[in-house]
Formats: structure tokens, sequence, C-alpha cells
């Protein structure tokens, strides 16, 4: 039988992997006392065949198996979407490091070995309140699966993370880390214009830039949008797209309906003297449509991969944000000041739409947020830096409205 590298390390402690693949232990004279005095018979740490650990979800999908049909106990295992499985994983992940290090069975950990985890995810990681509560999630699940132990209802645990966190400082992303003014002056010029002509790179990222911050959309629904019921008016005055059959929004309900019934409807920029059109959402989406033609062959996503004939990820769609924010810095021969995201263009959209005099209340409804707490805690920035700036660009369509 064969043995990872966690079983080796494990092995030099005392632990040892059976044949069956499940590692069990018995600490030996010079243990550090990690495992509890328990008997260690029923604390097994399951494996695949002699390979590697098996991950959260299939912990979990195994305990429930117990109880429920396979197929049942699947999608029981997995209620969320495939992006916060994403960052359960990864949080659960780390929890099992940290417990072969310290010879624990993860699916077993006590209240006292989470306790120690948590101080070390603060001592080590300095890990604000909120995070170090969704690790607490996390690993209180499929404890309590394997033990019966509601790790997050203790009362020791919630006094120890107010202890952890009560000389916390809360600081906001008050301040940009880029300069939106400093953006959008370099897509009025090449080599982004003209549109018509410039390389479908600069175009592609454009208009999503564009369509991103007129929207005030994750990069989840800018990626959803769909060619299939497209609709525009005379001379393209507006343009409505709606996102494709049975995509939901990240914080969606059934009892929200679905989201088919909310398209994303856009109104041309008025242009003065000619000025305005180069920031114009609606533009860029014809020009691209127009231009992307003769690639998109049966694929219906509003966007398409530049190579290839795959759809697109939506990944790419964030990676593509990034790329337009670094090349436009590039172009204006500016630096910026630190290290652009994705997901500030919808914060940028909301908090510039604020700035501008736009209710919370129209905010709320465009962005579908269901309280403002999300909006003034995580979403708004500080704008007065690039007041002249913005005046200097002119007319944008940021969060659904005209400013």
């Amino acid at each position: 039988m064969s043995c990872d590298s966690d079983c080796t390390l494990l092995a030099s402690t005392g632990v040892v992997c059976r044949s069956d693949g499940v590692i069990r232990g018995e600490p030996d004279e010079t243990s550090t006392g990690a495992l509890s005095s328990q008997s260690t018979s029923d604390r097994g740490f399951p494996q695949k065949s002699g390979t590697s650990r098996l991950s959260r979800l299939e912990l979990i999908t195994n305990k429930l198996s117990e109880k429920f049909h396979t197929t049942v106990a699947e999608r029981m295992a997995n209620p969320h979407r495939s992006s916060s499985s994403q960052v359960y994983d990864s949080k659960w992940d780390a929890f099992v490091e940290w417990c072969v290090i310290k010879v624990i069975v993860p699916t077993h950990a006590t209240e006292d070995q989470v306790g120690q985890f948590l101080i070390h995810l603060r001592d080590n990681k300095k890990y604000v309140q909120s995070t170090l509560k969704g690790y607490l999630t996390v690993i209180s699940k499929v404890v309590n699966l394997y033990t019966g132990v509601e790790l997050s209802k203790s009362k020791g645990i919630a006094d120890l993370i107010t202890n952890l966190t009560k000389n916390q400082i809360v600081t906001l992303d008050a301040v940009p880390e880029w300069d939106l003014s400093v953006v959008l002056t370099a897509l009025k010029k090449y080599p982004f214009e003209p549109l018509e002509t410039c390389d479908i790179t600069f175009l592609t990222y454009k208009t999503v830039f564009l369509l991103t911050l007129a929207a005030g959309a994750r990069c989840s629904e800018i990626h959803a949008l769909s060619t299939a019921r497209l609709t525009y008016g005379p001379k393209w005055e507006w343009v409505m797209i709606f996102p494709a059959v049975g995509f939901m929004r990240k914080n969606q309900t059934v009892r929200d309906g679905p989201a088919g019934i909310n398209p994303l409807r856009l109104e041309s920029l008025p242009t003065e003297n000619g000025e305005g059109v180069q920031l114009c959402p609606v533009r860029a989406v014809m020009i691209y449509l127009d231009r992307v033609a003769p690639e998109r062959k049966s694929r219906k996503n509003l966007f398409i991969p530049m190579k290839g004939d795959k759809d697109l990820s939506v990944h790419t769609v964030s990676a593509w944000l990034k790329k337009c924010v670094t090349l436009a810095y590039l172009y204006s021969g500016k630096v910026k000041k630190g290290k652009a995201k994705g997901h500030d263009v919808r914060k940028y959209a909301v908090s510039w739409a604020y700035h501008q005099q736009v209710s919370v209340k129209n905010l709320l409804r465009m962005c579908r947020w269901k309280s403002p707490n999300s909006f003034t805690k995580y979403y708004l920035k500080d704008c007065h830096g690039i007041v002249d700036g913005m005046f200097t660009v002119g007319h944008v369509m940021s969060a659904g409205h005209l400013t």
C-alpha cells in the first residue's frame, strides 16, 4: 500500500496509515499531546485509496450517505454556488494542513483544538473577526456531522473570537487603489479608439469595462449576458440585454423569481459637439457585436473568447477588467498606486453614482442588494479625489445612471 507525504509526517509522530486508507493515531511517549486522551479507534481521517485526503465535500457526502441515498447526500452536501464552495474548500484545506502538523484528526477536532487554530489565524494571519467566523462555520459543519458537537454555537468559541478581535481596528477600503478618471480618459484615445478599427483586444477590454461600469454589475452577471434576447432601439438609442436562461445571481433566491425578468437596459450617452460618444457603452456593444459576428458561430454569450471556439469563463471577465485598467495606465504614462481588481469596477460604479446624488434606494434596486449594509460597508469609496478628473472626462453611465 502506498502512503502520501502527510502519512509520512503523521507516522513520524506516532500516527500510522492503515491498509484501509484510514489514518489512526496513537501518540508515543514524546507526543505533544495534540491528540486528546480519548480513544482514537473512532477518530478516523478518511483518505482516498492511499493517495490523497478526501475533500470537504467528500467527507460531508460520505457521512450523509449513512442516512440518505447517495444522490440525495451529494446534493445535500453542496447547497452552495461553485464560487462559494471554492472559498469553503480553501478554508477547510487550511485547517487540515494545520491539523496535520499538530497531529489532530480534523473531523473530530475538539473545541480547544479549534480555538488554538483560530488563535493561530489571528496571531499569524492577522485575520479579522468576520474571517475567523467564516472558518468556524466551515469547520463546525464537518465536525458536527462526525461528532455531534456544534462548535458554531459554543459560547466559549464566541467569547474567544470576541477576545481576539476586541482591539481590531475596522478600516474600510475608502481610498481607491486606482483612479477611474485616468482609465476613462485613456479609453477615449488610442489604442482604444477608433473602435471600428482598433485591435479586437482593446475593443473587448473597453466594451467589458464600460458595460460593467454602466451596469454596476458583478463579473458573473456580465459573463451571463446573452445575445439570445438582445434588443435595441432605432439607431441604437438604447439596448436591452437579458442574462442566459437559468442564470442566478449570487444573492438570488427562488422567491426573487428568475433573473431573466431583470434585463440590463442602457441608454446611449448624450453627445455634445461629438464629445461623449467614446465612452458610450451602447455604442461599444453595437460595434463589438458587429466585429465578432464572424467568430461567434452558435455561441450565445454576449462576450466570447478572443481565440478558440470555447465559451468564456467568468474568471476571464475579471481578468479583462484588470487588464483594461493596467493598459489604460500604461498608455497614459501614469503609475497605478495599487493593484486593480475586477470587482473594483462595480465598487467605482456605485460610489461615483452615489457621489453624483443617486439615491441609495435606486442603487439598491439597480445592484439588487437587499439592504444598504453591503453598499456602505463593502462598496462605498471616497471619490472626492477624482472629482476634477471625472468632470474633465464628461458624461459617464455609472450603475444604471447618467452621471
